[in-house]
């Protein structure tokens, strides 16, 4: 059994709020202990992303760069786990069709990659972030 943890959101050391993390790990269960590997980090810190596994390759998909931010990432990347560690790499592929987003929905359906729902962001009046929610 294998988990991937790809990205994320940690607290800032001095108190004042969060930030977005591009740490990669894939956690494994042999039935007695968890092991970690470190992988490669993401191309960008990266939270409120989507993920998926197809094939021996690990997708991570939309996201945003901070808790702050007004807008979403148009990213699709992706990590052939199956090669050894020194020889995983990030590679970027071309936006899906659509607006970019964050908290979208990633499945594997017989070997093809889905993505739908999730959010936008823009700017309100204020400047703070504000939502625009997919239905797509």
């Amino acid at each position: 059994h294998t988990i991937i943890i790809a990205g994320g959101e940690t607290p800032n050391t001095d108190g004042t709020g969060s930030h977005a993390v591009a740490d990669v790990y894939r956690l494994r269960w042999d039935g007695s202990q968890i092991s970690t590997d470190v992988l490669p980090p993401l191309p960008q810190p990266t939270m409120n992303a989507a993920g998926v596994v197809v094939g021996s390759s690990l997708y991570v998909i939309g996201g945003t760069s901070s808790p702050t931010a007004t807008n979403t990432y148009h990213t699709v990347w992706s990590m052939d786990l199956a090669v050894p560690r020194d020889e995983m790499k990030w590679v970027a592929h071309p936006a899906w069709p659509g607006p970019p987003r964050m908290l979208a929905v990633a499945a594997n359906w017989n070997g093809e990659l889905f993505l739908c729902s999730g959010v936008d962001l823009h700017a309100d009046t204020e400047g703070k972030p504000a939502r625009t929610y997919l239905t797509d």
